[in-house]
């Protein structure tokens, strides 16, 4: 649906089925939402998903906007849905320390850091504990740190 709010107005037909101007029209509204859905789409039992701004017209318009006549040579940055506006601040940190009740294990500590874009994970937890980590970013950091 996000990708169909983000071709909505654009038409398809004038660029030529399969033409250089078509396909790349088609890859770079693919690379917006996925990017989109690298920041905010999971499992919602544990992540606040922001369905309304990610499918809103308002935000498909600013984000459509992104689609110029050059790719983008890595994956776009993620929309901020939120406040309905193209991109999220680049220059915005995160840092996070939590802990993590594992019931009668002790206590492990994972710490989140880094650019909004690019998520650090370092997990301290034996390969028998990640499925608690298993969302988001967190899942796929979590498994490179157990390696």
């Amino acid at each position: 649906l996000q990708m169909l709010n983000l071709l909505e107005g654009v038409n398809l037909a004038a660029l030529g089925h399969n033409s250089p101007a078509y396909l790349h029209r088609i890859a770079e509204t693919v690379k917006l939402a996925f990017s989109d859905r690298d920041a905010y789409y999971g499992d919602p039992r544990f992540v606040n998903i922001p369905v309304a701004g990610l499918l809103s017209k308002a935000y498909a318009e600013a984000r459509r906007a992104l689609v110029g006549a050059r790719a983008w040579p890595d994956m776009p940055p993620a929309g901020d849905p939120y406040g309905l506006t193209a991109e999220r601040r680049r220059d915005l940190e995160r840092s996070l320390r939590a802990g993590i009740d594992l019931g009668a294990a002790p206590r492990h500590e994972i710490e989140i850091r880094g650019r909004v874009e690019q998520l650090v994970v370092r997990a301290f937890a034996s390969a028998r504990e990640l499925p608690v980590l298993q969302h988001g970013t967190a899942k796929r950091a979590a498994r490179v740190a157990a390696e």
